[in-house]
């Protein structure tokens, strides 16, 4: 029997590669090859470090709880090698799953989604960042002329940037470190950066002088939420992009926060904004980011590929701090 390699996540800051059986497809099952699989940093930092509910279940990996070792991932791109008698895709498709990091799957044909031929592999793997990135757009409730603050231009937060910047007349201000300033210049040229130490209420361009209409917090650190409601001016809504696992929150919600009446929004990827539930259905979300993620192109020009034998080296880097660029694991015969 054939073999493949999945990626293990120890909780404690390791992962591993090890070898396992791959079954033969049943029913309607497929057999898929991966091609790649996206490193989704943010996430996979908290898997990392065992920094998750434990009590939380990952519907990723067919696990009743969050328990290690364990596989993780949600952003693989491969085509169908073999198909069970019941199955109806065509060997040789080119799908996109939320599966976890492995060489090979083997799973039902309804849990992977058919690729268009006009999005590419490495865009493809973008696909959930890009879904998340809509779904804090549309809880963001901005419009033509909104004034927004973005603190965190990683992976997610670049894609909310760009997808903000096709808003008309949308005035926007970056928060992140400077090298990530730099790299965002060329995507983003009239955003307004700031580094964190000088993002500030009086620091903000001139003409907002009432404070911003939205903060959007996607820096997945846990102080940059207070720095979000600091900036916040009257009746601002600060929209939490930002998922922080395990680690603890300290706010203060005193009398600025309530004078100012501020929202402050949670905005799960699991489930569709009130206001989109009558019309739209998560599968209308997923072909949409699919669309999206084509036109977007999110693989160019930074992000860096890694074969997939590499991974624990890579993770061990993600462990301490983040990624030099968004991370693609390769896989090679």
């Amino acid at each position: 029997m054939r073999s493949r390699l999945l990626l293990l996540f120890n909780g404690d800051g390791t992962t591993q590669l090890t070898a396992q059986p791959i079954p033969a497809p049943t029913g309607n099952e497929v057999g898929i090859q991966t091609q790649c699989t996206l490193i989704s940093a943010g996430t996979e930092r908290l898997v990392l470090n065992g920094q998750v509910d434990p009590s939380l279940q990952d519907t990723t990996a067919d696990s009743a709880d969050f328990s290690y070792p364990r596989p993780y991932g949600y952003c693989t791109v491969g085509s169908v090698t073999s198909t069970g008698p019941d199955a109806t895709l065509p060997v040789g498709t080119r799908v996109f799953g939320f599966l976890p990091h492995a060489t090979h799957h083997v799973v039902s044909e309804a849990a992977v989604y058919t690729l268009p031929d006009a999005l590419s592999t490495p865009d493809a793997t973008f696909i959930p960042n890009v879904e998340t990135a809509l779904n804090i757009v549309w809880d963001a409730q901005v419009g033509p002329g909104s004034r927004v603050v973005l603190i965190g231009a990683g992976t997610v937060g670049m894609l909310v940037a760009r997808l903000l910047r096709t808003i008309p007349a949308l005035d926007l201000a970056v928060v992140d470190q400077p090298h990530v300033l730099e790299r965002m210049a060329a995507l983003l040229p009239n955003a307004h950066p700031y580094p964190p130490d000088a993002l500030s209420r009086t620091a903000l361009p001139a003409s907002w002088s009432d404070g911003p209409d939205v903060v959007i917090e996607c820096s997945g650190q846990p102080a940059m939420l207070q720095r979000a409601l600091d900036v916040a001016g009257q009746e601002t809504r600060v929209v939490m992009g930002s998922w922080y696992g395990t680690k603890s929150v300290e706010l203060d919600l005193g009398a600025a926060f309530h004078r100012k009446r501020l929202t402050v929004a949670a905005t799960p990827v699991s489930t569709l904004p009130a206001e989109r539930k009558t019309r739209w259905s998560k599968d209308r979300q997923l072909r949409t980011a699919m669309t999206l993620s084509a036109d977007l192109s999110p693989a160019q020009p930074h992000t860096q590929f890694v074969d997939f034998r590499e991974a624990p080296a890579v993770y061990a880097t993600l462990r301490s701090g983040a990624l030099p660029a968004p991370t693609i694991l390769v896989m090679t015969p």
